[in-house]
């Protein structure tokens, strides 16, 4: 069955960010009749030496599998990179790309990908392609049709699309990037980093907090929104929770509300109507001329 894909590297514990991309993964592969796949990175847990500052890798995994259950949206199924590590290595041979020692994550082996990024090449010269590379190997042995990731992922966009039509051709899975989630009280982005430096809340929190899954789906939908109407360009760019909510120590909550778009157009004059249209349509046909009544 096609899979819309999430990954995550498993270190420290699932935060608000993670919350936002993982719903509308699992939402949008209920409407689609997909798969929600879960995939962990543990390839780069490995490489990187994140056990360094982690817990296990069955451990951090356990604890997420934990918040999505709590959550209520389960993957439907879960996979690891290190499945199809042997297989991106061949993908990289065929490409001429030497793949990273250990604990290697910047770029620096030479690898030309100035046909990959139109011109934007600083994105290139910080990460190494590899990054890139075992995600579309995966994805391609995992019938992957979209993936889900916050946007500053985005610069691997371009060469994911391209090492996708090097080595299999034909169209890449859809790629969605979601607005990242900032809190107020901090300024900070919702990342596993922050979470252990930078004192930021975790799911766990919320969760030993009393907080409900639904009261977080529905603020974090409220703040979308919020970002919506908003003049100051930072509310637009990012997601960003007020403060007071989301927060151990005062349970803040917004409730999401529908727009009442439906509504809305329902009560207004709407001048391409059925009889405006028909009279457009006469009068095309006619040559400008408006036939007679009885003619109509």
């Amino acid at each position: 069955m096609p899979a819309i894909r999430l990954d995550i590297t498993p270190y420290s514990d699932m935060h608000c960010g993670h919350v936002w991309v993982a719903w509308h993964a699992a939402l949008w592969a209920r409407a689609r009749g997909c798969e929600f796949l879960l995939r962990f990175d543990d390839e780069a847990f490995e490489r990187c030496e994140t056990w360094r500052q982690s817990w296990s890798l069955s451990h951090c995994t356990a604890r997420f599998l934990e918040d999505f259950e709590w959550l209520g949206i389960p993957p439907d199924r879960v996979d690891y990179t290190s499945t199809y590590v042997e297989e991106a290595r061949e993908a990289a041979r065929f490409l001429g790309i030497r793949a990273p020692a250990p604990n290697v994550l910047r770029a620096g082996n030479g690898y030309d990908v100035s046909a990959a990024w139109g011109g934007l090449g600083e994105p290139a010269t910080m990460w190494h392609p590899w990054c890139a590379l075992v995600q579309v190997v995966a994805d391609h042995g995992g019938r992957v049709l979209q993936l889900v990731r916050g946007s500053d992922l985005r610069w691997q966009q371009q060469l994911y699309a391209h090492f996708w039509h090097q080595l299999y051709a034909g169209w890449p899975p859809t790629q969605s990037y979601l607005r990242l989630v900032f809190r107020e009280s901090t300024g900070l982005k919702e990342s596993k980093s922050n979470v252990q430096t930078c004192g930021n809340i975790s799911v766990r929190d919320l969760r030993e907090a009393g907080y409900a899954p639904e009261e977080i789906i529905s603020t974090l939908r409220a703040c979308e929104a919020r970002g919506g109407i908003a003049m100051n360009p930072q509310f637009v760019e990012h997601l960003w929770i007020p403060k007071g909510y989301l927060e151990p120590e005062t349970h803040g909550v917004l409730e999401f509300v529908e727009p009442l778009v439906n509504e809305v157009v329902n009560q207004a004059p709407f001048p391409w109507g059925e009889d405006v249209q028909a009279a457009i349509a006469r009068r095309i046909i006619t040559g400008g001329q408006e036939p007679p009544d009885n003619a109509r």
